[in-house]
């Protein structure tokens, strides 16, 4: 019963974020991106062989569950990535404050609940890589630490197969993997075994098994079909990137990190002197407690959750600075939290996302559990003690008083600013009048209109082979387009190891066989579609195209088809015969 209330809750707050702000705002760049790709997986293409990726395919592969939900697919999949959001913030909770979800009262439910609004923050809810990566990973550690704890193998090899898929969706979750293992041969459960020394690294061989099983299914799968050395090439032939903005602090101005170190110090101080001076020293720590406190809520407020935000990075070394209160005063490592902090840093291992805002009210909440020390979970035990019915209400009012001021703080964030699109008093358009795949999405008239015309288009165009340069990846699935182009979203980044030979290859491939129509964008749709501009109804032939690497008008150049123009579009056209 304790478990079906849980999973109503979590039900019930993704839906309703999905519909209060997550269907606002649409940009064809890079919404859809993952579920292009997954169309085409679905259509038999073989990762790295047919489609160019500077990542391991995970993401797509778990988002072809997608297509199979009820309803339209645009909008169930922002829904699943709600739902994503909520489980891990759930499951890296569950694992710093080793408590069972079944044993959580209102007040920890209330307040997992708030760090999930602020866990999604102002970005987009789409199917993206990294959601996917932080979901698998939290869950993964937290089913090793629990599946050891109680001695349940089946359950900590589960988080296992978890963190070896996590290492699929991105290269920055790659670490996900080692940390695993490591848990399970360093977990404080596992040196209590009896059994036989050659007995234990049995069974260490088997997990390690079980760690690379879903590296080794997708490798041993596109190794068969003769891909191995484009999967080499693509996924070591990316620029690196190290998350260097975590450690530009002096780049965040006003700097919060003296007035947090003086605060730690403080704290320090005041907890290690409780015991000489007692009563005294213990109100001095709860001022400090409560002072970081107000700090965490100003830092939210202040920073309006927007997207990879400074206020991200405070939080995170506001949690670092919590792990090294609590290590002085407990004199032990608080690992669980320090696994936290590993994963807002492997968030952050992004070309454009180089911010842990994903995980901002996790840190948060992590901080404040860690700085609160004894006192506040004595007082959280407290207010959830069962079978009191005035405590059990003060608890559940605290949570539900968390939960709605940070869904405030999100909608009036997220109604101003929603991903890349103009405010919500502008997104009247439901592009369920354009395609049922995106019904319930609702955008500005301008994006609206862009996407009009490429549906117009294909349909005044028909052929087999269909794409759209360079911005549009969501148009394959949500108009059921076949892209002849190993690649989707060919930005400059994602051009890897052959990417650029390959794609002009394409383009000679597509003059000999014919049947296909190949659409040239003339408006930047990153750009403009989320500002104040308007999309043509039509536009000249010699209207230049958006190249962001060259490689459009080569494209263009090479295409010996009918030359044509269809709404704000260039295009190139070969019926069929």
């Amino acid at each position: 019963m304790v478990l079906l209330a849980h999973a109503g809750w979590i039900g019930v707050l993704s839906f309703a974020v999905t519909y209060r702000v997550g269907r606002f705002g649409f940009t064809p760049t890079d919404q859809g991106f993952i579920l292009g790709t997954s169309w085409r997986l679905l259509h038999g293409e073989i990762p790295h062989q047919d489609i160019i990726s500077a990542r391991p395919l995970g993401s797509p592969l778990l988002h072809t569950l997608d297509f199979l939900l009820p309803g339209p697919l645009f909008f169930m999949s922002r829904l699943v990535s709600m739902v994503e959001i909520t489980l891990f913030t759930i499951a890296l909770a569950a694992l710093v404050t080793r408590r069972s979800l079944l044993r959580w009262g209102p007040l920890l439910t209330g307040l997992v609940a708030a760090a999930s609004l602020v866990n999604l923050h102002t970005h987009g809810l789409t199917a993206w890589h990294t959601v996917d990566g932080l979901m698998l990973t939290a869950c993964g550690l937290w089913a090793v630490d629990t599946g050891l704890r109680a001695g349940r193998p089946w359950h900590y090899r589960a988080g296992l197969v978890m963190l070896g898929m996590a290492a699929l969706t991105k290269q920055s979750f790659m670490l996900a993997a080692p940390i695993g293992m490591a848990m399970v041969l360093l977990h404080p459960a596992v040196h209590s075994d009896r059994a036989s020394i050659g007995g234990r690294w049995l069974h260490r061989l088997g997990d390690l098994l079980i760690l690379c099983l879903p590296g080794l299914l997708y490798i041993g799968v596109v190794t068969v079909a003769g891909g191995l050395p484009e999967l080499i090439a693509q996924l070591t032939g990316a620029e690196p990137t190290y998350a260097q903005r975590l450690f530009e602090l002096s780049a965040i101005a006003p700097n919060p990190l003296y007035p947090m170190l003086i605060g730690s110090g403080l704290l320090i101080v005041a907890r290690l002197l409780t015991f000489r001076i007692g009563v005294p020293m213990h109100i001095a720590e709860l001022g400090i407690v409560l002072a970081f406190g107000v700090l965490v809520v100003r830092l939210l407020v202040d920073g309006e959750l927007a997207r990879a935000g400074d206020w991200g990075i405070e939080l995170f070394w506001l949690l670092v600075l919590a792990c090294v209160v609590d290590t002085v005063c407990r004199r032990r490592l608080p690992w669980r939290a320090l696994l936290v902090v590993l994963l807002a840093w492997m968030s952050s291992l992004s070309w454009g996302y180089d911010s842990p805002t994903f995980l901002g009210g996790t840190l948060a909440l992590t901080a404040l559990y860690l700085l609160g020390g004894d006192s506040f979970r004595l007082l959280g035990t407290v207010l959830e003690r069962r079978g009191h019915v005035g405590w059990t209400v003060s608890a559940g009012a605290l949570g539900m008083v968390a939960v709605l001021l940070s869904g405030m703080l999100l909608t009036r964030s997220h109604d101003a600013s929603p991903y890349r699109d103009r405010p919500q008093g502008q997104l009247v358009a439901d592009l369920g009048g354009v395609d049922s795949s995106l019904r319930g999405i609702r955008t500005n008239v301008d994006t609206y209109t862009y996407i009009e015309q490429i549906g117009n288009c294909v349909r005044r165009y028909p052929a087999r082979k269909v794409a759209v340069l360079p911005d549009n990846a969501f148009a394959y699935p949500a108009f059921g387009l076949h892209n002849p182009f190993p690649m989707d979203w060919p930005r400059p980044l994602e051009l890897v190891a052959d990417a650029r030979e390959r794609m002009l290859t394409t383009a000679e491939l597509l003059n000999r066989e014919g049947d296909y129509l190949v659409l040239f964008q003339t408006v930047d749709a990153r750009i403009k579609l989320g500002k104040d501009a308007s999309v043509p109804g039509s536009v000249p032939a010699d209207t230049e195209i958006i190249d962001y690497a060259g490689l459009e008008k080569e494209i263009k150049s090479r295409l010996t088809g009918q030359l044509i123009t269809c709404g704000s579009f260039l295009g190139v056209w070969s019926p069929s015969l």
